[in-house]
């Protein structure tokens, strides 16, 4: 069927990946809405989680299972953790996550963090740069129309903006839901646009040249990383615009002769140092006859020694289940160039 057909299968092959994270995302955030309260004509939270994940096209199953293992009793244990950063260009970040082991997520945000040269900030030290806001959008109606209806239901709101022919209503979190039912009331049958509870930024900051790129680029290198297949070489799927940058990572040494090893991409595991127990995530292992390659990903900065020291651990946990030799190498995906760690 030719090279066509061999695209179109790798292409479907990530959709069907990240439709499979967006299911998985959906189901732990409906178990989490729906304990307490399984009914979602009396649970907003919940309504809000299901019109959402419907939106999305989450196939019905996958709400309906997740609901009954709260009906049934089944235990699972979730919990919200927030944390912050400081970006490029003086931009900021929140990033609000749902996990069953939170020092598991902890190290994979700094992971993450460290690919789009964000540094992880204290608590606090973000956030009082942002409102905590309730946002909701509506199309064919008017602004005047809109605040008429949330004037008379007698509804607090902080703003109301005309976006692209849709009309956005913010509100205070705890006036968000009735805000919903005005609207829901005076127009009949109406599709929410926007739905959710989110941080909002008080100042906004326009990053360009090379702090736009490195933004960009590293928040969308680990899903490149992902796809890339690194014994064909193969850019089909890449952004023409990265590619001259895999071009050069394809170019190294350590990418010759690959046709007989193994290769793992973002290996997981848990291993432990000082007597304490970490999260490791390797984002790239070559595994040749003889020995194995060990290739940690870094936009740009390779000298920080806490990453010489993270690369050493990897190695310590890797030792443990290979009698190979192990070589470290940290690689700069915006200079092109490689550093081995002794």
């Amino acid at each position: 069927m030719g090279r066509a057909h061999e695209v179109r299968a790798k292409a479907m092959a990530a959709t069907a990946a990240k439709k499979s994270k967006l299911y998985s995302i959906y189901a732990k955030e409906i178990y989490q809405a729906a304990k307490g309260n399984p009914d979602p004509t009396s649970n907003d939270v919940l309504r809000r989680v299901i019109e959402k994940a419907k939106k999305e096209q989450v196939p019905a199953d996958v709400i309906n299972r997740n609901i009954e293992k709260v009906k049934k009793g089944v235990s699972e244990n979730y919990e919200t953790v927030e944390y912050e950063a400081f970006a490029q260009g003086g931009s900021s970040l929140i990033i609000k996550c749902l996990t069953d082991n939170s020092n598991r997520t902890i190290s994979f945000v700094k992971t993450v963090f460290n690919k789009c040269g964000a540094k992880m900030a204290s608590q606090g030290s973000v956030s009082f740069m942002y409102e905590h806001l309730g946002v909701i959008g509506i199309k064919d109606h008017s602004e005047e129309e809109v605040m008429d209806a949330l004037i008379n239901a007698d509804v607090d709101v902080n703003d109301i903006e005309n976006e692209n022919d849709m009309i956005v209503v913010y509100t205070e979190v705890q006036d968000l839901n009735n805000a919903k039912k005005a609207l829901e009331t005076a127009f009949p049958g109406i599709t929410f646009e926007l739905d959710e509870i989110s941080y909002f930024s008080k100042d906004s900051v326009t990053l360009s040249g090379e702090d736009k790129e490195k933004f960009e680029f590293g928040s969308y290198l680990h899903y490149l990383l992902e796809i890339t297949d690194f014994k064909k070489k193969d850019l089909t799927l890449i952004d023409e615009k990265y590619q001259p940058y895999f071009l050069k990572l394809f170019n190294l040494d350590l990418f010759n002769n690959l046709d007989n090893t193994n290769i793992y991409k973002e290996y997981e595991f848990i291993y432990e140092s000082n007597n304490i127990k970490k999260h490791g995530i390797i984002d790239l292992m070559i595994e040749h006859d003889n020995y194995i390659d060990i290739i940690d990903y870094k936009l740009k900065n390779i000298e920080d020694n806490l990453y010489h020291e993270q690369l050493l651990g990897y190695k310590e946990y890797i030792k443990t289940k290979t009698n190979k030799d192990i070589n470290l190498y940290l690689y700069s995906i915006i200079d092109g160039r490689y550093e081995k760690i002794e």
